[in-house]
């Protein structure tokens, strides 16, 4: 999943919301242009239900994804519920996802 915030930002948290169907691995990634990729976070051992990720000091970027690597589920997809947080020191982001 990917999400385009419209304007470059300073990142410094996301918040995702899982269903059932949650990432065990994933990486939180940021871009300026949607093309180029940087890693802002690797998660190793997802809980799912809610979680919390602090991304790298210093995170930038206008685009922002979750690559999954590892499933809960293997024989389903990830499932997120349609909210995703994003936070910066000044503001704080919910895009609703469908």
């Amino acid at each position: 999943i990917a999400v385009d915030l419209k304007h470059e930002f300073e990142l410094t948290r996301v918040r995702l919301f899982w269903e059932n169907a949650y990432a065990t691995a994933f990486d939180i990634e940021v871009s300026a242009n949607g093309d180029n990729w940087t890693q802002a976070a690797s998660v190793s051992d997802g809980k799912g239900g809610e979680e919390d990720v602090a991304l790298a000091s210093g995170t930038h970027g206008r685009y922002i994804r979750m690559r999954e690597m590892g499933r809960a589920m293997p024989e389903y997809g990830t499932s997120l519920y349609g909210g995703l947080r994003f936070a910066s020191a000044q503001h704080d982001y919910r895009c609703h996802c469908r």
